[in-house]
């Protein structure tokens, strides 16, 4: 089974811009680089055979505890934020927020479990 990948933030970080470790998507087709920008968490996702990048400003404070992760076998992006909730990506032409389902809300609600720990 492959480990969850998370990312913690905390809370009143002394750094207000910073890239994290890139996640790689199940099949190594998409690397996801979190980075902070002016206090709030963007998602650059790039495809990783060619030089085509997606910025995704996703509204998150890094003041708060957020975690991100590829979903499952997909290549679909969960965010986890203590401040603007559950929010997931899909790729269609761009980087579009798509709706959570009940099994989407599950995983991310174990990010924050580990985010907890």
């Amino acid at each position: 089974m492959r480990k969850i990948l998370f990312l913690l933030i905390f809370v009143l970080s002394g750094c207000s811009n910073y890239k994290l470790a890139p996640i790689k998507s199940n099949d190594d087709f998409y690397v996801l680089m979190p980075e902070v920008v002016d206090s709030i968490v963007y998602l650059n996702v790039c495809e990783a055979q060619s030089e085509k990048c997606d910025l995704i400003r996703t509204g998150a404070s890094h003041v708060h505890y957020w975690g991100v992760d590829w979903f499952k076998e997909s290549n679909i992006i969960i965010l986890y934020s203590s401040d603007i909730g559950i929010y997931a990506w899909a790729e269609s032409d761009s980087w579009n927020k798509v709706e959570v389902t009940q099994e989407m809300n599950n995983y991310a609600n174990k990010i924050y479990e580990e985010l907890k720990r």
